[in-house]
């Protein structure tokens, strides 16, 4: 068997040869302990529940200036809570509130049963497109939200992490 140093030069020979790099990467892992409440009534036809966020992370590209664009990634605990409410209008339609009194936007209800609910809504406007997304667990009340969103001042997507009630 060839030693440590023999087996070190042999694998990188081989990734050269087949083009490959080794791969070296940083992971900054945030984990925190979370208990939440069935949400069985947000199974019935007609129902509403609130959601709340102290947690966010984003990442995306921003202008720099001179045609470049900056990177910029970071997880944030939030100064205020980020809020929605969510009420089902039948069994295809969701109108969510976010914030405290935010204008209501209509949301598709792409799956609602006993082991997961999804919302999403695809806008357009003035500073380009947005996808939204709001899963929640009726198990034990977790709750993401994703806002992904492309136009002239960024390309970045936010995760709100929470619980509903």
């Amino acid at each position: 068997m060839a030693s440590w140093p023999a087996r070190l030069r042999m694998t990188a020979c081989v990734l050269f040869v087949f083009g490959a790099a080794p791969v070296f990467a940083q992971r900054i892992v945030y984990e925190a302990p979370f208990s939440g409440q069935p949400l069985g009534q947000f199974l019935q036809r007609s129902a509403s529940i609130t959601c709340r966020s102290e947690l966010a992370d984003s990442t995306g590209y921003y202008p720099k200036g001179s045609g470049h664009s900056l990177l910029s990634s970071g997880l944030e605990k939030q100064s205020k809570p980020a809020s929605w409410r969510l009420s089902l209008v039948g069994d295809e339609e969701a109108v969510v509130v976010p914030g405290q009194g935010g204008t209501p936007e209509r949301f598709q209800v792409i799956r609602r049963d006993s082991t997961s609910i999804i919302l999403a809504r695809v806008g357009q406007g003035l500073a380009g497109g947005t996808v939204e997304i709001l899963m929640i667990d009726p198990q034990n009340g977790s709750f993401v939200a994703s806002d992904s969103s492309v136009g002239p001042l960024w390309n970045r997507t936010t995760v709100w992490v929470g619980r509903c009630e």
